[in-house]
């Protein structure tokens, strides 16, 4: 024993409370301010405790989640950004705040599997339903409640062979009933953290786009003699869906229904996040003590069990403000393409999340709330940061590196991929593979904001040049024309025809229709692909 442990003696009964006493009393407190007002800046101010920077990406997921228990505002949200960005984090820490019950965490999930881990066996009705096996051990236990089995040795046999025909038929009256597996997902949040696909979602497309609350669903599976069963597996909506992933590889389709977010990638953030690792791997029960004690994050907790105990699930505009909102939109999207159908009603489910958190200052009833004026702009304001990157279906940070590194470089005679590569490294500090890079030019080409060619110098390189007229903002009310880009030799000339395309290399014949462009001879098929690229895929 040290001299210092010799002098030590134990404070006095009632000198000090425990860790549970401490918290009791902490979340009295907690439960008197959980229903008093409380703006954006304060939710940010306490998510930053455990989220550094990330401003606007860690307030719209929290206010995405607080859909979670509405009837049909639930909405999906993507998080992509290169590895140890901080994608899953934002969403693992936004969540911490929300019922454990309600929260489901996965990671690399096979279609098959989920449904299989979350499907309930039922009839077509939705009466629960035992597995066979189970159904069959019950309803054996029932029969022989009824059917004792004797003490003879001689009637043993007899009974028996009964119970092995009651089983049978058992198992036959099970196989008969007409059932499915039901995955309830109505008012549950799912977060798919490091997905390495997109199988999952694209199985349950029309779900996430909120075309069905109750979508029908067949898998199959392996029977014991080696062939293919089907099953039918309902799933029933909606969830409040996050995506995080460091593959951008999203289909379109999918692109369009979820929010596009990124995390931040800057040495200002790393250097906060490097001090939080401090805190949390030197002393982790001290740290984890201190947020279960933390009053701010407490009342946060204590303020969504009392918006989702109020049964509160729709959220209302008047007619007013969704006026407003929409001429704001309308400000903002001078040209409309197919994907504001999808983006302007992200802005409205924005500003229902807001009037949700202060709930207990707008007028509600039963289960309707009603926004007002100041959530619809507190919604836009938000929607400022994210908006551009999503309305073209791009990753924020990259959107960022184009319009900050890439953009003011184009108009220079374009750059090469070895010279965007360079950008890219000076940019985010890390070194851009041949694969990333494809897909990266891949999103801003089909975005419209760049194209690829060959380089006029050295013809086995390809160089990036900005789209024709400087970007679809430069680009006229009309739209781009097909001379823009097609010099007028669109037909067969008869003096003298190239011998090959210039961008596929193949013989170009007397009889083939060629076309000049930028005074390169190109064969039909290769004319229109080039037209299409420079009209962003149009």
């Amino acid at each position: 024993m040290t001299e210092e442990n010799k002098n030590y003696s134990p404070p006095p009964q009632g000198g000090y409370i425990t860790d549970d006493e401490l918290r009791s009393q902490v979340w009295v407190l907690a439960k008197k301010q959980a229903t008093e007002p409380i703006s954006l800046e304060k939710v940010a101010s306490i998510l930053s405790k455990t989220i550094k920077h990330d401003a606007k990406n860690k307030l719209i997921v929290f206010l995405l989640m607080l859909l979670f228990k509405t009837t049909e505002d639930q909405q999906n949200i993507s998080f992509n950004a290169p590895s140890s960005a901080g994608k899953s984090w934002i969403a693992l820490e936004d969540a911490a705040y929300f019922p454990p019950e309600d929260v489901f965490y996965h990671s690399y999930t096979s279609p098959t599997a989920f449904f299989h881990e979350l499907g309930k066996l039922t009839t077509l009705d939705g009466e629960p339903l035992k597995e066979l096996r189970e159904y069959v051990e019950d309803e054996i236990e029932s029969w022989e409640s009824e059917n004792k089995r004797p003490s003879e040795r001689g009637e043993i046999t007899d009974w028996r062979e009964r119970r092995k025909a009651e089983i049978r038929k058992t198992k036959t009256k099970w196989e008969k009933i007409e059932k499915v597996y039901e995955v309830n997902l109505e008012g549950k949040i799912l977060i798919f953290i490091d997905q390495p696909h997109d199988r999952l979602l694209q199985v349950l497309r029309a779900f996430l786009s909120h075309d069905r609350k109750r979508l029908n669903v067949k898998i199959t599976d392996k029977t014991k003699e080696g062939g293919n069963r089907t099953k039918n597996i309902v799933v029933v909506g909606y969830p409040t869906v996050v995506f995080c992933s460091a593959s951008f590889m999203l289909d379109e389709q999918e692109r369009t229904r979820f929010w596009i977010l990124s995390p931040e990638i800057s040495s200002d953030k790393f250097k906060d996040t490097l001090k939080l690792q401090a805190e949390i791997l030197s002393d982790r029960i001290a740290y984890r003590s201190r947020l279960a004690n933390d009053l701010d994050r407490m009342v946060l907790m204590e303020r969504i069990e009392a918006i989702k105990g109020s049964g509160v699930k729709e959220v209302v505009l008047e007619a007013e403000d969704s006026d407003h909102l929409y001429k704001r939109f309308l400000e903002s999207h001078p040209r409309l393409s197919a994907r504001c159908q999808r983006d302007f009603p992200r802005v409205i489910a924005l500003t229902k999340a807001i009037a949700l958190l202060n709930l207990f200052q707008r007028r509600y009833e039963g289960e309707k709330a009603y926004a007002m004026r100041e959530d619809a702009d507190e919604a836009l304001k938000l929607m400022e940061g994210v908006s551009e990157a999503n309305d073209l279906g791009i990753p924020p940070y990259i959107w960022k590196f184009f319009k900050d590194a890439v953009e003011p470089v184009l108009a220079e005679g374009g750059i090469s991929r070895i010279q965007f590569n360079i950008l890219y490294f000076n940019y985010y500090h890390s070194r851009l593979g041949e694969k990333e890079r494809k897909r990266i030019l891949d999103l801003l080409s089909e975005a419209g904001l760049i194209y690829e060619d060959t380089d006029p110098e050295n013809r086995r390189l390809m160089r990036i040049y900005p789209p024709q007229g400087g970007g679809e903002k430069n680009i006229s009310q009309e739209g781009p024309k097909l001379q823009d880009f097609v010099g007028e030799s669109e037909t067969p000339l008869q003096e003298d025809p190239p011998s090959e395309c210039a961008r596929c290399r193949r013989p170009i014949k007397p009889s083939d229709a060629w076309a000049l462009i930028e005074g390169f001879a190109y064969c039909e098929s290769c004319k229109a692909k080039i037209v299409k690229e420079r009209l962003g895929g149009t």
